[in-house]
């Protein structure tokens, strides 16, 4: 039996930071296309402020916006910031890479705006110039630029961050058309390559994989399924991701029919795909295998799926999962309790150990104790590898 989700999307606004996350994440972990959320995370951090709300911002960057959310969003960028502080340098980077990942149509509207905005990091500016430019290429293009960057790629003999999100910009370009190119991508996918571009394509191999996702190609599903816990790592965790964002019983049939023959890490990986999945028959799949599975790891990340679909039959068993002395506790474990105590107080379930748990979670802020953060920029700072990810305005 699995939970409401009225009941978990109104936890987004609970008192506890935590808990505010582990409702949200029921819904980006599964790729939501609800234009409902954003607002609720707008009230979030209206009624407890800024200095909780960079997480919240964080897994909620790419949730879908409107003319409505925008008008928030620029409008916080709009306040006075200390940017000598990381908090309020991180604050505005949070908000500015929500607004990054909106819709272009609705971003296009909006880019004299957003060029106005003093607060809007210098670093975003040309990335996202591109990704609006990117939205008017057309498919031909689009395969251009991609061919391009893996032949430079080869050239350097790897790829740096920047590279990868602008792969990132090039596939959502040409994710535009699964109709017209769909037969193309399973082609590359299947390795089935044009002409006497194959050692490109083998550089650009992880990029397809991921294209097929950012497609929801269902004709993928069996080769992607196959992909899984290859020797090409890198495919293999595309794959995982490509998986999840396809979604549905037939990616939970595809993986699990895998699950007989599969390692200990292939039996991790598929249930970290059927986290993501939220349906019945994942659901069932979990349980099953968690009653059966003799490998701690992989109980594990059962337990995390379970706790990820508010799967109220498996509070028992996750309870007994994480409920060794402290003294000889995983890191894992740990993690799975502070799911199970979110999970929990979302459902208003307690147990024996609940309030004793619960206060634990909350005097270690959950785990984290009093980590600082870095500065959020620097991961978008220039790279002295990649170069530029892209400058200029959109056309």
């Amino acid at each position: 039996m699995t939970f409401p989700e009225t009941t978990i999307r109104a936890a987004v606004l609970h008192p506890e930071e935590e808990v505010r996350l582990t409702a949200l994440r029921y819904f980006t972990y599964a790729f939501t296309t609800d234009r409902s959320l954003m607002p609720l995370v707008i009230e979030a951090i209206e009624k407890y402020g800024r200095e909780s709300a960079f997480s919240l911002l964080r897994d909620g960057e790419k949730l879908c916006q409107t003319d409505e959310t925008l008008d928030w969003l620029f409008g916080e960028l709009r306040n006075d910031f200390n940017f000598e502080t990381i908090d309020d340098d991180n604050y505005c980077c949070a908000v500015a890479l929500v607004i990054s990942y909106a819709d272009t149509d609705l971003l296009a509207k909006r880019w004299n705006e957003l060029e106005n905005l003093p607060a809007f990091p210098v670093e975003l500016r040309g990335p996202v110039a591109e990704r609006l430019e990117m939205g008017s290429w057309g498919v031909e293009r689009g395969w251009e630029a991609m061919e391009a960057l893996g032949r430079a790629m080869m050239k350097k003999g790897g790829f740096s961050q920047n590279d990868d999100r602008r792969a990132d910009r090039i596939i959502e370009c040409l994710a535009q058309y699964p109709d017209e190119r769909g037969d193309f991508t399973m082609a590359l996918l299947r390795r089935e390559y044009p002409g006497k571009g194959n050692e490109v394509m083998d550089w650009l191999y992880q990029h397809i994989v991921r294209l097929a996702g950012e497609m929801r190609l269902k004709e993928a599903i069996p080769v992607l399924a196959q992909l899984l816990g290859g020797d090409d790592e890198l495919a293999s965790d595309e794959a995982l991701m490509a998986l999840c964002k396809i979604g549905g019983d037939e990616v939970v049939d595809a993986v699990t029919a895998r699950w007989g023959n599969a390692d200990d890490d292939l039996r991790f990986a598929i249930a970290e795909i059927l986290e993501h999945i939220h349906t019945d028959r994942s659901v069932e799949r979990c349980r099953q295998w968690l009653e059966i599975d003799e490998e701690f790891d992989v109980q594990i990340a059962l337990g995390n799926a379970l706790m990820s679909h508010f799967c109220l039959d498996a509070i028992e068993s996750v309870r007994l999962l994480v409920n060794d002395e402290e003294e000889d506790m995983y890191p894992d474990q740990f993690d799975l309790r502070y799911r199970l105590i979110a999970v929990s107080t979302i459902m208003g379930v307690t147990f024996p150990e609940y309030d004793e748990w619960h206060d634990e979670a909350i005097a270690s802020n959950w785990g984290r104790g009093d980590r600082q953060r870095s500065r959020l920029r620097d991961a978008f700072r220039m790279d002295p590898v990649a170069g530029d990810s892209g400058n200029g305005k959109p056309k």
